[in-house]
């Protein structure tokens, strides 16, 4: 596997797009201080995942972004990408030549590319191993690193070792396999303790079925007798309402009969009236009759005896008459007793129907009075809410007048200093 290429754009001293050329030889990149080796070793590291602003020798991941200068503008975006020649396929055996590229945008969004085409830190790490080109791998030794391997630990040391094995992707398969079974060992006793708390909440479940079926039951069974005691309550119901039905007819019908028994008495009160206008008039004939037959009597005792007999069954068919007339009086007087109380419940019923009318007079005289209270109120609302809008704009002009005089005075005291 050879190095061919390097490629950088905004990244870090890099403004404009810069290519490195490596060509069969090439062992090593020489310069003055300052020139940018160390960024271009950075570089490498940034393009195969590193993730520690420090030891690319910042303080924030941003700080990899051409940042501007005097004479240029700040970039958008750091790019940087790595082509290696893979003739023998120590990489992947389908591919002839391997660009990977790392994009990181200002806004911290951040881009990895195998040939161009978007992948995962994961896959450019995997794709590197047991090559000896990786983060952590052998071939890239920055300034210091050497000190850093000698004095290494021997697990550290190992981790060099192993990866110049080629034996490192298989560890890290392994790791990775013994945490999927981890996860799959947690996950099975996660699901069997979910399965002994279903199996409990099932049980409680059933419980409660059961509890919910026996509610059910005598739910239906209430809603049954409620409807059942519904009908025998809407049926006794019906039964009142039809007596009483019977009821109010009978007594319509009682209402009608003495309706017309009012009816009878007032013709027979009419009837009577009659019979008395023609008794009286009979009355004053008789008692003329009586004053002619008083007026003969000192002229004639003859005539007076001899008409004795026929005064005497006068009087008799009189007393007879008298009676008659008390009976009609009498009748007459509870008629007019009974006409006296309809009269009176009729007046009174009026005199109720008056105060009635007299007090919805007065109420919708109070309340047109209250009408135009209410409006003469609403007026002097409007009016005092008008005032209040004057005396506020009043107040504004009267503090900006204030404002203004402030202002003057304090400049007739700065020149007044001045002087």
């Amino acid at each position: 596997m050879q190095l061919k290429k390097l490629e950088l754009f905004g990244f870090k001293s890099f403004a404009d797009r810069t290519k490195f050329d490596f060509e069969p030889g090439v062992t090593i990149i020489v310069g003055p201080n300052g020139c940018g080796k160390s960024n271009v070793v950075d570089s490498m590291k940034w393009i195969l995942g590193e993730q520690s602003a420090k030891s690319l020798r910042g303080t924030e991941m941003l700080d990899v972004v051409f940042n501007g200068s005097r004479t240029r503008k700040p970039l958008g975006f750091a790019e940087a990408s790595l082509t290696f020649a893979n003739t023998r396929g120590v990489i992947h055996p389908d591919l002839d030549e391997i660009c990977v590229t790392r994009r990181l945008h200002r806004d911290g969004q951040s881009e990895y590319m195998i040939n161009r085409k978007s992948c995962r830190l994961k896959d450019i790490r995997e794709l590197f191993m047991d090559t000896g080109v990786g983060l952590r791998a052998y071939s890239i030794i920055e300034q210091g690193k050497i000190d850093s391997f000698l004095q290494a630990s021997p697990i550290d040391r190992r981790l060099v070792f192993e990866e110049a094995a080629g034996i490192s992707k298989y560890k890290a398969r392994k790791k990775e396999a013994l945490r999927k079974l981890e996860r799959v060992a947690h996950n099975l006793e996660m699901i069997s303790i979910n399965i002994t708390e279903l199996d409990k909440q099932l049980r409680s479940l059933k419980v409660q079925a059961g509890r919910a079926r026996s509610y059910r039951e005598a739910a239906e069974r209430l809603r049954k007798l409620r409807i059942a005691l519904s009908l025998h309550e809407y049926h006794g119901a019906n039964e009142e309402c039809l007596r009483i039905s019977g009821d109010l007819v009978m007594v319509s019908n009682n209402l009608s009969d003495v309706k017309a028994a009012i009816s009878v008495n007032e013709a027979e009160v009419a009837q009577v009236d009659e019979n008395l206008k023609e008794r009286d008039g009979m009355i004053m004939e008789k008692s003329g009759r009586l004053s002619g037959l008083e007026n003969s009597f000192s002229l004639s005792n003859e005539r007076i005896r001899a008409n004795k007999m026929t005064i005497e069954s006068l009087r008799e068919e009189e007393i007879r008459l008298q009676e008659r007339i008390a009976e009609c009086e009498s009748r007459i007087a509870e008629a007019g007793a009974e006409q006296e109380s309809l009269k009176s419940k009729r007046t009174s019923i009026e005199e109720r129907s008056a105060a009635i009318a007299r007090q919805i007079e007065l109420l919708e005289a109070e309340l047109a009075r209250l009408a135009s209270g209410i409006a003469t109120a609403q007026a002097g609302i409007q009016d005092g809410r008008s005032e209040i809008m004057q005396i506020n704009a009043d107040r504004a002009r009267v503090g900006n007048d204030v404002e203004k005089l402030r202002t003057r005075f304090a400049e007739i005291d700065r020149r007044r200093a001045s002087l």
